[in-house]
């Protein structure tokens, strides 16, 4: 009788997928060679098939690990309990959580850079981490505009269209500048111009009499 596999060890494991995440990020999924994978990691192929099985099994774990890399890393701030002093301060203190995990989790950064791949394969993990990421700009946005940091004007349903659309580019950029502080800053500034309200609508503060 066969005795089972043993579990490749964590290390080895972790190296696997950097390498894989950087394979797939730079080559995409069909140009990214898992032979040339597994012979730069070192990782023997029969451990690689049994708890793998093939090179879409090992860009789900990829994926899986990453998010769940960028879900312990990052915080993001409940939506409901924001007025207008902690709106802005408390989205980029988020953004800034995002860049610095970006730098210190090389998985989150390859990620970030399949997210937007032309050839990336279905992944379920990644239509949940879009939804999840659509849904909570969505509420964002709608929480802005209730609290008078966001233009209440525009239609909703054209801002929260054109916001996507910036926000993926403004991703794509920070992803190649992802240690350029000024970069991120001029990105973010950038997103705060494009939502705020007209001048004379912005929010007062109170007089004293």
């Amino acid at each position: 009788m066969a005795r089972p596999a043993h579990p490749p060890d964590p290390a080895r494991t972790r190296a696997l997928l950097e390498a894989a995440g950087s394979a797939f990020a730079t080559h995409g999924f069909e140009r990214a060679s898992l032979n040339m994978i597994l012979t730069r990691t070192r990782f023997p192929k029969s451990s690689f098939y049994h708890f793998f099985g093939d090179k879409a099994g090992l860009f789900d774990r990829v994926v899986e690990s990453g998010i769940e890399t960028l879900r312990i890393s990052v915080t993001p701030p409940n939506i409901d309990l924001l007025d207008e002093n902690t709106f802005w301060p408390q989205m980029r203190a988020f953004a800034r959580q995002l860049l610095e995990t970006a730098r210190a989790e090389p998985l989150t950064l390859m990620i970030g850079r399949l997210f937007h791949s032309a050839d990336t394969p279905r992944s379920s993990a990644i239509d949940t981490l879009r939804r999840s990421a659509t849904n909570w700009l969505e509420h964002a946005l709608e929480r802005g505009r209730e609290l008078g940091q966001i233009d209440s004007d525009t239609p909703v349903g054209l801002q929260q269209r054109v916001l996507v659309a910036i926000i993926l580019e403004i991703d794509r950029w920070v992803l190649t500048h992802a240690t350029d502080d000024e970069s991120a800053a001029a990105a973010f500034l950038l997103v705060q111009r494009f939502l705020a309200p007209a001048p004379d609508r912005r929010p007062q503060p109170p007089t004293i009499a």
